[in-house]
């Protein structure tokens, strides 16, 4: 009996009181009952009741201790069992070590530890009388303080029922398994375990918060299994690290320190429940490692509601982080969703990392609605890598492996979006595939744009395969967007002598049927690295469009103005395209206020649809203006660009389409090699309210020129 206070009370024999039939306790008097045997049958319950009780008077505060076991006959205090239940009492322990086989905390009771330490071997197997749930905290409080350690066995979760645990400057093994309306706050303490971390179900109005504090697991556990059975807006489950508390429940890799190599998977939001709403908040330098991830039940065709995400916020030289294997974001299966009442989310919010081997947008087969969104602002990154990154100074050179998927399950509607809006911040992956080529409808939009003009905080993308699919079904509604807008460094080259590993957009190229396919190029200071590939379309499509809208006269590409593409540029127009009814690839030029971006490729194929749009042109240009537009330097590979010109001559302008900034306005085309330009007249200072488009007879009054 070493280690325990003084005898307090002597061990009597009788029946434990019991609320539900009636019977009041004195007030003064707190009770717990003692198992002796090392196994316990639940049948035997109500025949074999325990058999000792100790009581001790309540008013008496002085003491030490305020619980001591009974002498059961010689029995070891490990293979002992404890319940404290008390019907609202209070137990406080103060400088003890206290050993158990197992112990629970029953009924409206308060444990308080201070300096103190419980330590327990296993679990109980059930309590009997709840419906056979194990419950370990059931409507209780612990509240551990000043180096308390409440320790559970190898592989045990800490089961609570409407319970809460309070933890300063403590310990505690063993993961958390909550249930209901139950609130775990740690300041200056640690939970370890090797199974599950944290798991929570119930009604919701559960909060677990880490304040400097860590919880982890083995590099092979699940971190988070939240379920919410039925939170919801008023009854939420919710999970916050503030300052740089830790959640770990993965191995990350040596070299890099940010790519996941290990972690068994976590959910959140699993429950296929009408609504729910669960956020987890990783803040002020905090840090959440996890294997893969998934927010938004795969089958969730029951949730016509509801609000499932991540909310990372750092601060300056206090970067908040997540790092996971695949980060999952799915959307409703269930046809009474709307895009905005289903939503999973995570939030990069300032000075913040998010890293994941893989991420997945809208991953859920025959999806309808809902929004599954990453958004992203300033002074932050999301590092998307299966494996570690090679450096070159602060350029990323190679990445192996790791995508951003965005919407690229086949599914009926509903968006996919990653957004990243703000300066400074670095998006690094090795391929961005946006669509499918099998769904029926939804929205997905890639798109990453700079608020500042200074170059000093320009941002940054590393990706080198960018891929956007329309769809092979006839009358699918499918739209893909790729925007990349102002004051942004594309890599480009990423493995140096390795053209498959070099920039390449691919905009529709697969064979379809239907769907709109968009990578728009626009704003100041955006340059590119080794710019190898551009290609829009496929010639045996039968419907859709893939648009390369370029929208700066300003980019720069591998140290050269304009778009120097290193290899070559594709336009492939689709089975009967053309001006009124494009299909397949479609090359849209639009000027900005100074003119239209120049696209300088090694040799062009090109069957598709020019547009030119001078409608954001600015300035009076009566003497007329030369914009140099596209140029093919290989021209002995390039026949069909060339014919494509030869058709302008002939008079044929089925493939052609420019808007006008009025209609006095008057272009002439010139070809010099493989180079095309044209020559701008207009008697107005800026776009008039009338655009007038002129399309195929409209440019029956233009002038071409072709120069030997």
């Amino acid at each position: 009996m070493s280690g325990l206070a003084p005898m307090l009370a002597a061990a009597q024999t009788g029946t434990y009181p019991d609320a539900d039939e009636g019977k009041e306790i004195e007030s003064t008097l707190v009770y717990a009952r003692i198992q002796e045997s090392a196994t316990y049958d639940p049948s035997t319950w109500a025949d074999n009741p325990w058999t000792y009780f100790v009581k001790y008077n309540y008013t008496d505060k002085t003491s030490s201790a305020l619980l001591e076991a009974p002498d059961l006959a010689g029995a070891p205090l490990e293979s002992t069992s404890v319940e404290f239940g008390a019907y609202g009492k209070v137990f406080n322990f103060t400088d003890v070590n206290l050993t158990y086989k197992w112990a629970v905390f029953n009924q409206y009771t308060t444990a308080n530890l201070d300096n103190a330490s419980l330590n327990l071997s296993s679990r109980q197997i059930s309590d009997g009388r709840y419906g056979g749930q194990e419950n370990d905290l059931y409507f209780a409080t612990v509240n551990l303080k000043n180096g308390s350690a409440l320790n559970y066995g190898v592989g045990n979760s800490v089961r609570f029922w409407f319970s809460n645990l309070d933890m300063q400057y403590s310990s505690m093994k063993g993961g958390l398994n909550l249930w209901h309306t139950a609130n775990v706050s740690l300041k200056n303490s640690d939970i370890t375990a090797t199974g599950t971390l944290l798991q929570i179900h119930g009604n919701g109005n559960s909060f677990v918060e880490l304040d400097n504090s860590a919880m982890s697991t083995s590099t092979t556990a699940s971190g988070l299994q939240l379920y919410g059975h039925a939170a919801s807006e008023n009854t939420p489950i919710e999970i916050t690290l503030k300052n740089n508390s830790k959640f770990t429940a993965g191995a990350v890799s040596e070299v890099n320190g940010f790519t996941a190599t290990s972690g068994g998977d976590s959910w959140i939001g699993w429950a296929n429940k009408e609504n729910g709403k669960i956020t987890v908040n990783i803040e002020s330098g905090s840090e959440m490692i996890l294997g893969s991830t998934a927010i938004g039940r795969q089958d969730a065709y029951k949730q016509a509601a509801a609000n499932y995400g991540i909310n990372i916020s750092g601060s300056e030289g206090n970067i908040s982080k997540l790092i996971t294997r695949n980060l999952i974001l799915n959307t409703s299966t269930n046809e009474a969703a709307t895009e905005t009442s289903y939503n999973t989310f995570v939030n990069v919010g300032e000075y913040s990392l998010l890293s994941a081997n893989n991420i997945y947008l809208a991953d859920v087969s025959n999806a309808v609605s809902g929004t599954a969104k990453i958004s992203v602002a300033s002074n932050s990154q999301v590092m998307v890598y299966q494996s570690s990154a090679l450096k070159e100074g602060d350029e990323t050179i190679y990445n192996d492996g790791g995508a951003i998927n965005v919407g690229t399950k086949v599914r009926a509607g509903g968006n996919a979006i990653f957004e990243a809006d703000g300066s400074s911040i670095r998006v690094e992956t090795s391929t961005i595939s946006i669509g499918s080529d099998t769904s029926t409808g939804g929205s997905n939009t890639f798109s990453i744009k700079n608020t500042s003009t200074d170059v000093s905080k320009q941002n940054y993308v590393s990706a080198f395969n960018y891929e956007m699919k329309n769809s092979k079904v006839e009358g699918s509604t499918q739209t893909n967007r790729l925007v990349i807008d102002g004051n942004t460094y594309v890599s480009g080259r990423t493995s140096p002598g390795n053209g498959d590993k070099s920039l390449r957009f691919n905009v529709a190229t697969n064979e379809s049927a239907s769907g709109v396919s968009e990578l728009v190029l626009k704003g100041e200071n955006l340059e590119f690295g080794y710019f190898f590939q551009l290609n829009a379309g496929n010639e045996a499509s039968t419907g859709g469009q893939g648009i390369i809208t370029i929208a700066t006269s300003s980019a720069k590409s591998n140290g050269q103005n304009g778009f120097y593409i290193s290899n070559n540029m594709s336009i492939l127009g689709g089975d009967g395209t053309s001006a009124e009814n494009p299909i397949g690839g479609v090359l849209r030029m639009q000027a900005d206020e100074s003119g239209f971006g120049y696209v300088n490729a090694n040799a062009i194929n090109f069957t598709g649809i020019l547009e030119l749009d001078f409608t954001k042109l600015l300035g009076k240009y009566e003497e007329g203006v030369t914009f140099k537009l596209i140029n093919a330097r290989n021209t002995n590979d390039s026949s069909t660009w060339l014919s494509f010109c030869d058709n302008l001559v002939l008079e044929d302008y089925s493939n052609i389409n420019i808007k006008l900034r009025d209609e006095t306005d008057e272009v002439i085309f010139e070809l010099n090699g493989g180079e095309l330009s044209v020559i701008y007249t207009s008697y107005v200072p800026e776009p008039s309210t009338f655009a007038a488009f002129f399309g195929a007879i409209a440019l029956a009054f233009a002038m071409y020129r072709r120069r030997k």
